[in-house]
């Protein structure tokens, strides 16, 4: 195995329109690596991480983390991992890549890593990610029982509007499409992960099927549950339904240079540091973030992890000694919170240096099964508990988590009602509504299935693509939303509203329901 050919290919699934994936004729210096991350800073949906809640959903603290910035501290810390590993010895000479190749490649995959790990995340956090599983398995069960019983759900209203437009246009028998090839779990068990790969690889609409054409490298370092629909509590990689449908193809081929089984596929080792960088940032901030609304003190947290703890290393010992200082002060000062964060951080930067570079022959071969920062070390799971006790619980939280569900339910059923009525002139209203760019992306997709069978007139894959791409910008202001199936009109609405800021999409649900003209 070699380390660089396997893990950093700088291959793209479309060749570089700036001839990075050749090197012919061009004038850009950076690498196919740093490329990838002028491409994602320059993107909108980087941009739209600046309202997405972190943990504190509508706050109006710009003290508080939002998703950009614990993205940008992750981020950063990724590339700290990067400069740790430029003289760790060990690790070179087990991968048998140099000091340059850490600082040019592996370094600009982390960061650019880093930085979209939450950006297929919907508005209102992870609350928002059950919201939307919870709203489809509902309308799914409804869906399947008009189906099956051959008359309405009366406890599912949208699913009976739906099956009688179904039922009023002869298209019953897409309900039962909706299982096929795993389509019913793109939503029922929707992930944020799995969006981010979609919005990388789709949503950022340039006229084909190939998003912001990322390398295999930095997509492979992003993909944290690199499987699709086949999910398995006990492994890493396959916790969750990582990759979506509609995008088991860019699985296949991202895989395809160092993991043969693309069903549940080994993480790329990159992603383990990225899945680190992500805990000890989200670990130590929120925290963090908690103490600057007063809902805990550093003392309590210092005591639960020094109480807590049985396996810290060294850690303990300095924590103390914060301890018994801020015993003797009237109250504590935000120095000593810098004081605490840089205890935690460097502890758990090095557990996860240590980790990766011991383990990098199992986590090569597809056979480590832990993150790097939970592998023989209490730190994360202590202050994981103490999020969960003191913050996640929190009433303001839960109320406004509770809002959250309102507006995201509110908008999909908005959105439904008026994509799967029988006028034509309420569908184009819903049409109008939608992301320009979401519209095209699906509609190109809707067209690549429906005129494959003039693929084989096209000497290429890309002139393919142009031609769907020209047959998109045709059809896009007369195509009616009603020639596209069930699953696709749902995927249209998922993509949009998952794609929404916290704000963005509670106004437009007091729009749409006419609170708020």
């Amino acid at each position: 195995m070699s380390w660089k050919e396997d893990f950093l290919s700088s291959y793209r699934i479309r060749p570089s329109r700036k001839g990075h994936s050749t090197g012919v004729n061009n004038p850009d210096k950076r690498n196919a690596f740093e490329s990838d991350y002028g491409r994602v800073v320059f993107s909108s949906a980087c941009r739209r991480l600046h309202d997405k809640t972190q943990v504190f959903p509508l706050t109006t603290d710009d003290s508080i983390h939002s998703r950009l910035t614990h993205s940008m501290e992750v981020m950063n810390l990724g590339y700290s991992l990067a400069v740790d590993l430029i003289d760790n010895r060990d690790f070179i000479e087990k991968t048998g890549v140099n000091e340059i190749t850490v600082l040019r490649e592996v370094a600009p995959i982390l960061k650019t890593a880093c930085l979209v790990h939450d950006i297929g995340n919907p508005p209102f956090g992870h609350f928002g990610e059950e919201i939307i599983k919870d709203y489809f398995q509902k309308l799914f069960e409804g869906l399947h029982y008009c189906m099956n019983e051959n008359q309405c759900a009366f406890e599912n209203y949208m699913a009976s509007y739906i099956w009688k437009y179904l039922s009023d246009n002869g298209k019953t028998d897409e309900i039962i499409d909706l299982n096929n090839e795993n389509h019913g779990l793109d939503y029922t068990e929707f992930d944020g992960n799995a969006q981010g790969f979609r919005v990388l690889t789709k949503l950022q609409y340039a006229g084909d099927s190939y998003g912001l054409n990322l390398t295999k490298a930095t997509l492979g370092a992003i993909l944290k549950y690199p499987n699709c629909g086949t999910i398995n509590k006990d492994r890493l990689n396959c916790h969750k339904h990582g990759v979506f449908t509609t995008e088991s193809d860019f699985l296949e081929k991202i895989y395809s240079d160092f993991d043969k089984s693309t069903k549940c596929a080994s993480r790329h080792p990159l992603s383990f540091l990225v899945e680190a960088s992500d805990s000890i940032c989200y670990y130590t901030m929120d925290i963090e973030d908690a103490n600057r609304k007063k809902w805990i003190d550093l003392k309590t947290v210092i005591k639960k992890l020094s109480d807590d703890s049985k396996n810290i290393g060294d850690l303990k010992d300095k924590l103390n000694c914060l301890y018994e200082k801020l015993q003797k002060q009237d109250c504590e000062k935000r120095y000593d919170w810098l004081i605490f964060r840089n205890l935690v951080l460097s502890h758990m930067v090095g557990v996860a240096i240590k980790n990766f570079v011991s383990n990098i022959d199992d986590i090569n071969a597809g056979n480590y099964n832990h993150e790097l920062i939970e592998d023989n070390d209490d730190t994360a799971g202590v202050l994981k508990s103490l999020s969960k006790e003191k913050i996640i619980s929190h009433n303001e939280i839960v109320s406004l988590e509770v809002t959250g569900k309102s507006v995201i339910e509110g908008i999909f059923n908005s959105y439904f009602t008026l994509l799967f009525h029988n006028n034509k002139h309420f569908r184009n209203k819903g049409k109008a509504l939608i992301s320009k760019s979401i519209l095209m992306t699906v509609l190109h997709e809707h067209l690549e299935i429906k005129l494959k069978s003039k693929r084989e007139k096209y000497d290429n894959e890309l002139e393919f693509q142009k031609f769907i791409a020209n047959e998109v910008e045709s059809q896009i202001e007369e195509f009616d939303v009603a020639d596209f199936s069930v699953e696709e009109k749902f995927r249209l609405v998922r993509d949009f509203v998952s794609g929404m800021t916290d704000k963005f999409a509670l106004n437009h649900y007091q729009k749409l329901s006419g609170q708020n003209l």
